[in-house]
């Protein structure tokens, strides 16, 4: 089923998929099946240098409380 608009990459294809990591709707020359992500991101996987698109519901917490990280609110350590 194709998505209507053109490749975010190439602009000539019409898009096939979506990529689930980095959302870029993709034609087929640009989708790595194998992975199940866009070419870009299948690449940035093999080196260990993919990150997530930041969505609502994918933006880490803040860090916990610690010994390196003052209580909120008070701006310095206790």
């Amino acid at each position: 089923m194709q998505i209507p608009g053109p490749c975010d990459r190439c602009s000539r294809h019409a898009v096939l998929r979506t990529c689930p990591l980095c959302g870029d709707k993709v034609c087929q020359e640009h989708y790595d099946v194998a992975a199940g992500t866009c070419t870009r991101c299948s690449a940035r996987t093999r080196k260990g240098t993919v990150e997530p698109k930041k969505e609502p519901g994918n933006i880490p917490s803040p860090p916990e409380p610690g010994p390196d990280v003052p209580p909120e609110g008070t701006g310095r350590y206790t």
